[in-house]
């Protein structure tokens, strides 16, 4: 019903158009779309007017209208919610006219018609089968009780796929006026739509994201992937080779159905402290958490991820960086006694304290680059100190850096230190001299500058509310945006390895997007993770996350997803208090 020649993301989408209220429920035929608000109106828009989508016609009813079904002869069927079924002559785009309607034995959610039959989503009442020979005169034929609420039906051939209470009910409608239930699907969420596309089963499973079931045998259906959205799925179209997802957080997400990917499997290792920040060196992840203070993480070792090393800190260990065979660690300490620390790891198993040095501030940032660290001495810090490093020996305090706004993270490449400074935007400072950074470029494109990374000449924002912006640095004196992705929340994280950058998005989990053509930059797709993320380390197998409450999560990377025998998410949780 939907043609899709490409995917159509709601951060790539050159023209919009503003409705009567948020949309709801889609469909399109021959050319026009149809868009069923949230208030209850229909709106006949056409999406190939001159200039951008004009609304042709607005149908509205004495009550709301939930769902609609359009024949390629622009025949619509409206489900209205206490009217029941309504046929309208939509052939004239700008002049709908009734042609009849039906009273329902219950309210009237969604409908679909196959030839002379439509099918109806009644509620309580199950699903009923309406005989539409004469659009002038339709009459109900039959109803099938669906041990529950009907909210959505779908059909596929000689079968429909209807949902009811939370699950979802195979039809056989081989015989259209004497339908019969054959089996049910239970997922873990409350189903809130199906499509059904290239032999398989799409279900918008509300928190639990898209499931897929494959169905070439209607009969013996097999769950095969499941994918996250931000928040909840809450509407699913199939079309060939594609299928829309639409998020409760906002917009849609486009998805090749050829290889749906998804995270299946989950295995606990074990506890890990409260995890602020990590940085990864091969098959090992160094976590500052609290405790231990700094953790090591064998990726790899035998049956799942597991803690290796432990280093005690006098404090809290709240973000952490490697140079060689040193991890160097922002150490939070009582009454705010902060300290720059140096631990070597050369021998992961027995790391050792190298130096600490007192430094301002309770939550700090570290940025190393070019033989000298850079310690930002807490959020919304305007001071920067500046340290020269020495092999394995304590490092030389240098003149600070001031800063003309309150900066919130630092990132050295290239001979450059990128500082996020929030509503200010992201500064960029030379480092020809490292120990007196000069200001050299500016960026101010809207949105709160949260972090930012940098990989070759490209440099990614987490501007909040402002999405991911993707800038070409390759002049550092002159950025320019390439590109700006809305996430569907607050973009506040980011990681980039391999062309691949991972976002935390406030409410979301974290978005995969492909930025092997930064112009270009489209989403792989999103994991859901439930709860406050707090770090997010890329490498180009995969990324390691930091959540509060589950601990360490690995990920596989998008791209290789479905390629693997087993992909899954890895974790290594946190201790139960």
């Amino acid at each position: 019903m939907l043609g899709l020649p490409a995917p159509v993301l709601p951060w790539s989408v050159d023209t919009h158009l503003v409705l009567s209220a948020p949309i709801q429920r889609l469909a399109a035929a021959e050319g026009m779309a149809y868009a069923i608000t949230a208030d209850g109106k229909l709106h006949v828009v056409d999406p190939h007017a001159t200039g951008r989508p004009r609304v042709t016609a607005v149908v509205e009813r004495p009550a709301p209208i939930e769902g609609v079904f359009v024949t390629p002869a622009r025949v619509a069927y409206l489900a209205v919610r206490e009217r029941g079924l309504e046929i309208f002559d939509l052939r004239d785009p700008a002049r709908p006219v009734l042609l009849g309607g039906l009273a329902m034995p219950d309210a009237a959610r969604d409908v679909v018609a196959a030839g002379d039959v439509a099918y109806v989503a009644v509620g309580a009442a199950g699903l009923a089968v309406v005989d539409v020979r004469r659009p002038g005169g339709p009459y109900l034929r039959a109803t099938l009780d669906m041990a529950g609420p009907a909210s959505r039906v779908v059909l596929d051939g000689r079968y429909a796929y209807v949902v009811a209470a939370d699950d979802v009910h195979l039809v056989d409608i081989r015989r259209p006026f004497t339908p019969r239930r054959l089996l049910t699907l239970r997922t873990p969420g409350p189903v809130q739509d199906a499509a059904v596309g290239g032999g398989r089963l799409f279900v918008a499973d509300g928190p639990y994201g898209l499931a897929v079931f494959d169905i070439r045998n209607p009969l013996a259906p097999v769950a095969t992937h499941r994918l996250s959205v931000p928040d909840w799925a809450v509407d699913v179209v199939a079309a060939g080779d594609r299928v829309l997802v639409a998020s409760r957080a906002g917009g849609l997400w486009a998805i090749d159905a050829r290889d749906p990917a998804a995270i299946v499997e989950t295995r606990i290792g074990p506890d890990l402290g409260y995890p602020f920040a990590a940085e990864r060196a091969g098959s090992r992840v160094w976590v500052a958490a609290d405790p231990p203070g700094l953790a090591a993480v064998d990726l790899d070792a035998p049956g799942g991820p597991g803690v290796v090393a432990r280093v005690p800190l006098r404090g809290t260990a709240v973000d952490v960086k490697l140079a060689g065979n040193v991890a160097h660690l922002f150490v939070r300490g009582p009454g705010g006694a902060s300290a720059y620390t140096g631990v070597d790891i050369a021998d992961p198993r027995a790391p050792r304290t190298l130096w600490e040095h007192r430094v301002e501030g309770y939550s700090g940032k570290i940025a190393l680059g070019e033989g000298h660290a850079y310690v930002l001495g807490g959020l919304g810090a305007w001071r920067i100190a500046v340290f020269a490093l020495h092999a394995r020996s304590s490092p030389d305090a240098l003149a600070p850096l001031e800063m003309p706004e309150r900066v919130y993270d630092v990132h050295a490449a290239r001979g450059h230190l990128y500082a996020s400074m929030g509503e200010e935007g992201l500064a960029i400072l030379s480092l020809s001299d490292p120990a007196a950074p000069v200001a050299v470029g500016t960026y101010r494109g809207g949105g709160w500058a949260h972090e930012v990374a940098v990989e070759g000449t490209v440099a990614y924002v987490a501007a909040g509310m402002g999405g991911l912006d993707i800038l070409d640095v390759r002049d550092p004196t002159a950025p320019r945006r390439l590109r700006r992705m809305w996430l569907g929340g607050p973009a506040e994280r980011v990681s980039v390895a391999g062309g691949t950058a991972y976002v935390i998005v406030r409410g979301a989990g974290v978005i995969a997007v492909d930025a092997s053509q930064p112009e270009d930059a489209r989403v792989l797709g999103a994991y859901a993770i439930p709860g406050a993320a707090n770090d997010v380390v890329a490498a180009p197998d995969g990324a390691v996350v930091l959540h509060d409450i589950v601990g360490l999560v690995w990920l596989w990377p998008w791209r290789a997803i479905g390629e693997r025998s087993s992909p899954r998410s890895t974790h290594v949780r946190r201790p139960r208090k």
